[in-house]
């Protein structure tokens, strides 16, 4: 693998080496692992396990956020390959790593619901990519237990703008009330609503995607949601993000 000569090893945590066959041991230890003592909701890192200044002033509608990856390089490089370029060799990496973090976590879900593409972007991509990662996720955890997909829970009805590069505010007024539930969708929450709701994506940024489609699903009356991503976007270090609450008292 040709990237291993130009990325540094991760020592702060050991990648497993049977996630992937298509990289040896070294190069899977020097992904960008994600700290998983950050912010429970959205996964921000160096928080302390506290929840960060946005999510304590802006709540988004999931409860809390499982990643596996920080979204630098070569991630970075990784996710944007599967994604654009339909390199599906990558699902067994990013499905292992991901399911071994939900596992370690303690938080399997009951059904995973994959982020819909509108139809227009499925047509010019050709897959959802988190509609394949969530088959494959849910093939790893289902050697524990019981976990389905539904595909066809959420469908996204407009054809929103690209949210990279917007701020937080343009990132959820583009993305608003651009998904609905589908009738079997709403039956079951409606007959189950403690069941485990996972939302997968791909990358979280702002998390203003998820909490859309969140939103819809709580709105059903799912009563927790939580969001399962590859990788998490760290935010500028002067972004209030990095903000916690210690004590009652906001703390940078």
């Amino acid at each position: 693998m040709i990237i291993a000569t130009t990325i540094t090893a991760n020592t702060s945590e050991k990648a497993k080496p049977t996630l992937s066959p298509i990289f040896c041991a070294p190069c899977q230890q020097s992904l960008p692992f994600l700290n998983p003592n950050g912010c429970p909701q959205c996964a921000i890192e160096d928080t302390g396990g506290h929840l960060c200044g946005v999510c304590i002033a802006h709540p988004p509608k999931f409860d809390s956020t499982v990643a596996a990856f920080r979204y630098q390089f070569p991630l970075d490089r990784l996710v944007q390959d599967y994604k654009f370029n339909a390199n599906f060799a990558l699902l067994e990496l990013f499905a292992t790593a991901l399911a071994d973090r939900m596992i370690d976590a303690g938080n399997v879900p009951n059904v995973i619901v994959p982020v819909p593409l509108s139809r227009q972007r499925i047509a010019s991509r050709g897959f959802n990519q988190a509609a394949l990662l969530a088959d494959a996720v849910a093939k790893k955890l289902n050697a524990s237990q019981v976990v389905r997909v539904e595909k066809n829970w959420l469908e996204k009805v407009r054809d929103t703008p690209a949210q990279a590069g917007l701020p937080l505010e343009a990132r959820r007024r583009n993305i608003r009330d651009a998904f609905t539930l589908s009738a079997s969708g709403a039956a079951t929450l409606k007959a189950q609503p403690n069941l485990k709701i996972a939302l997968l994506d791909d990358v979280i940024t702002t998390g203003a995607t998820l909490s859309e489609a969140a939103k819809v699903l709580k709105h059903a009356g799912a009563q927790h949601v939580t969001a399962i991503v590859v990788a998490r976007v760290p935010p500028p270090r002067a972004n209030t993000q990095m903000q916690v609450l210690s004590g009652g008292n906001l703390i940078s």
